[in-house]
């Protein structure tokens, strides 16, 4: 039988009259079961020819196949395609991926257990190298016989290879393709009729407004009706797919239905998500029916794969991705090329919501989800599985939907498992206190401006979870979430008004994911708000770009009601269930929010406050009543407090500080009695804590209605949008009410505005009312080095080292600190005292580790940063490249690539002044780095009315870059605009200013304007020595050399060597006499050229020669332009090299 399935699928090779290398070929997969198949060829196309250079990395593992040793086998192609992938070989992946492949075909082939699995593991390598590998048509020809080779044999296996000679053709596995693609371009039309019924960016407050609540009331009934018919969609799809697989494998034997699980059941489900789902048999089904079924299953499966949709890692491999294993490099792929959409749930431990289940590993049995409906509904009565479980299992299966056969079957086990109510229920409010949990600190992220979001992990999740939970709590028997809202509405849990606004927030949530799986074209979550920058911009893949979401207004509107429920949740849940969450009564949560009643408050002989709790007629109006009363319930010390602030907020206390923690928990114990209530102080401590990490009054943030807007919420949420025109007035307004809990995001806002001297006045009447701390030590210390008074700057330094408490991330402070001063230094001269502190700095971050960069990234983003800025002034630009190159990786990840953030334009603005100044012959990437900052900073911090110091920055370096290359008239422009963008923007920085008019002198010493470019020149040296109050600088030393280069153009070589003179002296005072140095090296390098036009030829050969001798050293050996020049004027005086 194998030998006739082969023979007829070697037509695709033989037609192409291309010789099959059998035995000798170390690519052929050869089975004394089924005869030879044909493999690679080697044929004379440039593809084919590359595949042979490679033979020898997976001969190895072929000989290894050959001889049956699979395992083995498998090791060594999975060591070569680790390699292949660090190489970046992607013919190498292609071979590795295929011979992989090979090795589970056979294992099928020689009879290995779990049949099913094995081919569908070999059905995915080969589907991913021909992903990961396109090559040419004969690769994908070799690639597909693969394939449908696997699905073949599969059938002889379940004994219907002779009724089916042949499985179905490729094509049509194209038509799933094409029927898929159909169904996305058609759920792309209804989100965009969607997108018109209401604009949020113009929209009001629906709380008082009716037009502006009926308005969102059609949006969510639209997106309500967009996600019923994907579902159904999707539900067709599938049950056309099963219909092929029961026409190949014949009728089932038994009554069964297929039930979908997860989004699939809520109705949340979208084009792209995995298919999570099992299977319900009759009670009379025999184990014989069951593997029928394991059939179905497996076929399926192989359709689903051959969608091209699945990635590699979720098919648990385990020589690529082993889940079970303690060791992370036994984790280790990561499938960056497969377009991740329709696909089985992932074989992880964690999912397998399949009917095959997960197999038997580390003591733990096998479960598959083929069962009767009275052993499925068991599970909801196994305690010991929400253990084993990451997903809870028995959860999901609470919740069903019909997709194909008996529905008696689906109501059956809908009835069992209404039975098991209790049990759900006390499921339901642990994982309710575990959500609060998990995602109250998601409330901070607020903090994180221009950060990227994961619509599916920061958005879309707790809104869902939350929903289905209280649902459950509630025992409203309800599958989508917005029947569990409508449910809780009707049967008066919640108000008509908290219905309608979480119904909006389900909505924006669920629409944001959608909306962003259909722009990618597969699961990828990465959002932003800020500018992207299209591929022409950067160079850059296109996969690699974020979404952009095309409305942020939606963002503002869902944060309105998402952060009252988190706030609303973690503080009733807290309130509600005992910590130990050992005995949970199943009805605390319902009796808490449900039941009508009136909150009493009393106060103690401590001034304590204890709250009974009776009931209250809506969740909120109860929650209300109780936040009232924990403004500070114990009289807790501020001290105390701001020690335990969160750890995702901006303060240095960073909440990481377990003696912090001890004090607080001390100070609660004190001022009430614990053996009395011990649950109660516990849970207060915990409220405590997490009220005090919010940036304001609870009241401000949880408004009514599960609707908030007051200024301070608006505030932060324009404010992590990076709206900053908009967020800084209401963050004036909402600073000047709790100014302890908004300093860091008020200051933040007005100097990204360039605010500078407004926020300088602000930290100062700051300090004068509050008590001394680190946060407005370190603000202060920041904003004098803006503003150039750096004595005051390194008061504050110190002071703010005095105040830096001792916590995990006390070390990451100290270096920020560390790293003013020795800004202050350079730019006070102190070049050796700069120099000391940049070497042990750079120590102390070689030491951060990844647990750090994930509690404190924007931290260490600034370190990195600034450590580039350091070594970038103290002219050690390999050093100051490479730290740079750190932070714009680092960037990448946090922001996303091309996006337009200010600190990733910083980087590239950075790197272009570097390119320019020390690597003469890459003048195109210098000026491509130079434009990518201009375009990023215009697209996010500047429009018609706003002038940002940065811009005036960026314009300095491009006209720079154009003037080296000789492009006077594009310099001539930049120079005019950047004076005229001066004059109107606020906080520039004296140093900018004084660079736009040396520019100005050398556009006019060009053009032979040599009294304006003296004028200008000596406006700059004026500024310079103002703003440094006639101390040596490295500024400054600029300005002398642009008016010494102004004279010796304009003839006068006396009054320029005079001032290029005075240049050097300070540039050897600022770097060191012999530290070699690029601005150093020119100022000597312009001296040997004025002491040849002087006719001192012996004087000008022992500047250039010092001059050549220091950027030998400082460009590591490599020829530069300006070397070459070198050279060449010391030819022309006689020069011969040493």
């Amino acid at each position: 039988m194998y030998n006739e399935i082969f023979q007829g699928s070697k037509v695709i090779l033989t037609q192409k009259q291309e010789v099959v290398c059998m035995v000798s070929h170390p690519l052929r997969l050869a089975s004394t079961d089924c005869g030879a198949m044909s493999t690679i060829l080697c044929t004379e196309n440039s593809f084919h020819s590359s595949i042979s250079k490679h033979i020898s990395a997976v001969s190895q593992g072929d000989r290894a196949l050959q001889a049956g040793n699979y395992d083995t086998a498998e090791c060594i192609f999975a060591q070569a395609l680790k390699v292949a992938i660090r190489d970046n070989d992607v013919c190498l992946q292609g071979l590795c991926l295929q011979g992989m492949g090979d090795v589970y075909i056979r294992r099928a082939i020689n009879r290995a257990s779990n049949r099913g699995r094995q081919v569908t593991k070999a059905a995915a390598l080969y589907n991913a190298a021909m992903t990961w590998a396109p090559g040419d048509q004969h690769w994908k020809d070799v690639m597909v016989h693969r394939i449908k080779y696997v699905e073949k044999c599969f059938l002889v296996w379940v004994g219907r290879g002779r009724q089916c000679q042949v499985s179905l053709p490729y094509s049509n596995d194209l038509q799933h393709k094409a029927r898929l693609k159909n169904i996305r371009k058609e759920c792309k039309v209804l989100l965009q009729c969607t997108e018109m019924l209401c604009d949020f960016s113009t929209s009001g407050d629906p709380t008082k407004s009716s037009d502006v609540k009926n308005k969102e009331a059609n949006w969510v009934e639209a997106v309500r009706s967009m996600f019923h018919t994907t579902a159904g969609r999707m539900k067709d799809f599938v049950r056309q797919l099963l219909a092929e697989c029961r026409e190949t494998l014949g009728q089932p034997p038994c009554t069964y239905a297929i039930i979908g699980l997860g989004s699939m059941a809520r109705e949340e489900m979208t084009p792209y998500s995995d298919f999570e789902f099992a299977i319900l048999l009759e009670e009379e089904a025999k184990e014989q029916h069951k593997k029928y079924f394991r059939n179905l299953t497996s076929l399926l499966h192989l359709k689903v794969i051959n969608l091209g949709e699945t990635i590699l890692p979720s098919m648990a491999i385990t020589s690529l991705n082993n889940f079970n294993s303690n060791d992370i490099e036994d984790n280790w792929l990561y499938d960056w090329k497969t377009p991740r959409g329709f696909a089985f749930d992932g074989a992880m431990p964690s999912a397998c919501k399949t009917p095959l289940g997960r197999e038997a590993v580390d003591g733990k049995p096998a479960l598959e989800l083929i069962m009767t409906p009275t052993e499925m509904a068991s599970l909801q009565e196994k305690q010991a599985l929400a253990k084993e479980d990451h997903e809870h299992l028995s959860e999901i299966l609470s919740t069903v939907t019909w997709i194909e056969g008996d529905k008696r079957l689906v109501e059956d086990y809908q009835g069992r498992v209404d039975s098991a109510t209790p049990n759900l229920v006390r499921k339901a409010v642990i994982t309710l206190f575990h959500d609060a949990n998990k995602y109250q600190k998601d409330i901070n992220s607020i903090y994180k401006p221009g950060f990227q979001y994961d619509v599916k992990k920061e958005i879309y999740r707790f809104p869902t979870l939350t929903i289905n939970n209280l649902g459950i709590c509630f025992e409203s028997k309800r599958n989508t979430p917005w029947e569990v809202i409508d449910a809780l509405r009707d049967n008066k849990h919640i108000s008509e008004m908290g219905a309608h606004n979480l119904s909006v927030a389900i909505s924006i949530a669920t629409l944001l994911r959608l909306q962003t799986y259909l722009a990618y074209g597969r699961q990828k979550e990465g959002v932003t708000t800020l500018p992207v920058l299209q591929p022409k911009e950067q160079k850059s893949g296109e996969q690699d770009l974020l979404h952009k979401l095309t409305s942020p207004a939606l963002l503002m509107r869902f944060y309105q009601t998402n952060i009252p429920l988190q706030i609303f949740v973690y503080v009733s849940v807290m309130m509600s269930v005992p910590p130990a969450l050992i005995k949970v009564h199943p009805k605390l949560v319902a009796q808490f929010l449900s039941e009508y009643g009136s909150s009493e408050e009393s106060a103690t002989d401590e001034g304590s406050i204890e709250v009974t709790l009776a009931g209250s007629p809506s969740l909120l109006e109860n929650l209300m009543s109780l936040v009232k009363t924990l403004e500070n319930p114990f009289r807790i010390k501020p001290l105390a407090f701001s020690q335990a602030q969160s750890g995702n907020g901006p303060s240095n206390g960073v909440g990481q500080n377990p003696q912090a923690h001890k004090n607080l928990h001390k100070e609660t114990e004190t001022a009430s009695d614990p053996e009395n209530q011990p649950e109660y102080v516990e849970r207060i401590f915990q409220m405590t804590l997490f009220q005090y990490s919010l940036p304001g009054n609870v009241s401000e943030l949880l408004g009514d209605e599960f609707y908030c807007n007051s200024d301070l919420l608006r505030g932060l949420i324009h404010f992590r949008l990076m709206n900053y025109k908009e967020a800084e007035p209401l963050l004036r307004i909402a600073y000047h009410k709790k100014p302890t809990r908004l300093l860091h995001c008020y200051l933040m806002t007005l100097q990204s505005l360039g605010k500078y001297a407004e926020a300088l006045k602000v930290t100062e009447e700051f300090t004068e009312l509050h008590q001394l701390s680190f946060d407005s030590c370190f603000s202060l210390a920041h904003l004098y080095i803006r503003i150039g008074q750096f004595q005051k700057a390194r008061a504050a330094c110190l002071k703010s080292l005095d105040t830096l408490e001792i916590n995990f991330d006390a070390e990451l402070w100290e270096i920020l600190i560390k790293l003013q001063l020795a800004d202050i230094s350079t730019n006070l001269g102190e070049i050796n005292r700069a120099k000391e502190l940049a070497v042990e700095i750079e120590q102390m971050t070689f030491k951060t580790d990844e647990e750090q960069i994930k509690r404190q990234p924007l931290v260490i983003l600034n370190i990195r940063f600034n450590l580039g800025i350091l070594f970038s002034s103290l002219g050690q630009v390999v050093r100051a490249y490479s730290w740079l190159q750190k932070t714009i990786q680092m960037c990448n990840t946090i922001f996303g690539m091309n996006v337009a953030h200010h600190i990733t334009a910083s980087c590239f603005r950075e790197l272009a002044r570097i390119m320019n100044m020390c690597r003469d012959s890459d003048y195109n990437t210098a000026l491509w780095y130079g434009d990518l900052s201009l375009k990023m900073i215009q697209n996010n911090l500047y429009s018609d009315n706003t002038y940002h110091p940065d811009v005036i920055k960026s314009l300095n370096v491009l006209f720079d870059i154009h003037w080296e290359l000789d492009n006077n008239e594009q310099a001539v422009k930049i120079a005019e605009q950047a004076l005229e963008l001066a004059g109107k923007t606020i906080g520039i920085n004296k140093t900018n200013l004084a660079q736009v008019y040396t520019n100005l002198g050398k556009v006019c010493s060009d053009t032979g304007s040599h009294s304006k470019a003296i004028w200008c020149h000596e406006e700059a040296l004026r500024i310079d020595r103002e703003h440094y109050h006639n101390k040596p600088s490295g500024n400054t030393a600029v300005s002398l050399e642009g008016l010494g280069i102004a004279y010796w153009k304009a003839g006068n070589y006396t009054m320029a060597f005079k001032h290029v003179q005075e240049a050097l002296h300070m540039q050897e005072d600022h770097y060191g006499k012999d530290t070699p140095s690029p601005n150093t090296a020119e100022s000597l390098r312009l001296l040997g050229f004025i002491k040849k036009d002087m006719g001192d030829h012996s004087e000008a050969v022992r500047y250039l020669e010092r001059s050549l001798s220091m950027m030998t050293e400082v460009f590591g050996g490599r020829m530069t332009d300006r070397m070459v020049e070198t050279i060449q004027t010391l030819q022309e005086l006689g020069w011969m090299p040493k």
